[in-house]
């Protein structure tokens, strides 16, 4: 018989996660050590300037700012290194408790701030995820997708706060794209602001953070997995229009969504197994499928 389970997805998509956080440590070693533009001391500065830290952590952001060379090259290496062995597929576990712990002291220094705990918050939703391996627990996936799911609602009441589901917030938006955004492709953002401009457009403008709720809200039922690939490719072609905007962040989302979305598909197959065979197939996730007869 052939095994439907297409471990192979899991493994992609662990790939590109560790190429994010090799890519975010590399980031920093230009603006840290590179090129100087940047130092965490003025980012921990901000942070406290802004009142996003918690109280009874502010000794710690204020020691960071006394030793801000070694933590800087400490931070570095610790997205580097566990985002090669994420890209390698050595010590998975290890690499997420890295992470957990390295994105936990940013998501405290920017506690009160809605955006970042959404960013930041999606990391450490990924870093949990390594961490759980949820196909081999039982009540680790259900968490991971609820926790998901709460993610993807904050991340929309953000967009909500700016006006995204109200045609009144279209006009600036557009002349906001049209000024100031840079898209994949000259010919793309034109595409996109010529249906802007019709009747039509403006309503399926406004229409998509709606479209993105109903699918949100539909990651809770059985069809999840049809949801999730829509949100998949409206996240894309979000990232395609708004690259330079979106920045990360975007990158990040598509990534935790294709994340769920493979394990999600996992999910489902070892499920069809038991069903069939009245006992799960683990998955070895160190070589592609095999076929066998039965």
């Amino acid at each position: 018989m052939k095994n439907i389970h297409q471990w192979h997805w899991p493994r992609v998509a662990q790939t590109f996660i560790g190429l994010f956080f090799i890519g975010a440590g590399l980031f920093k070693l230009q603006n840290y050590f590179l090129v100087g533009d940047q130092s965490l001391t003025r980012h921990f500065q901000f942070w406290i300037d802004n009142a996003w830290p918690p109280l009874w952590s502010l000794p710690l952001f204020h020691w960071g700012q006394s030793h801000h060379l070694f933590l800087s090259a400490l931070v570095i290496a610790l997205q580097i290194i566990p985002g090669i062995l994420l890209v390698l597929h050595w010590h998975t576990r290890i690499a997420a408790t890295v992470l957990f712990f390295m994105q936990m002291g940013i998501f405290i220094g920017t506690f009160h701030h809605l955006g970042f705990n959404e960013f930041v918050g999606t990391s450490l939703w990924i870093a949990l995820f390594y961490l759980l391996k949820p196909q081999k627990n039982l009540w680790s996936w259900p968490l991971l997708t609820y926790l998901f799911v709460g993610l993807a609602l904050l991340q929309l009441y953000n967009r909500f706060v700016v006006g995204d589901p109200w045609l009144s917030t279209v006009t600036w938006q557009r002349e906001h794209l049209a000024a100031d955004v840079m898209s994949i492709h000259p010919l793309w953002k034109n595409f996109i602001l010529a249906i802007a401009h019709m009747r039509w457009g403006t309503y399926l403008w406004a229409a998509s953070w709606w479209i993105q709720l109903a699918c949100v809200l539909g990651l809770l039922t059985r069809f999840r997995l049809s949801f999730s690939a829509i949100l998949i490719c409206l996240w894309f072609l979000h990232i395609w229009t708004w690259m330079n905007g979106i920045t990360s962040q975007g990158v990040l989302w598509l990534l935790a969504t294709f994340v769920w979305m493979t394990e999600e598909y996992q999910q489902q197959n070892l499920n069809k197994s038991t069903a069939c065979h009245g006992e799960p197939v683990e998955p070895d996730t160190r070589c592609h499928p095999s076929t066998s007869s039965g």
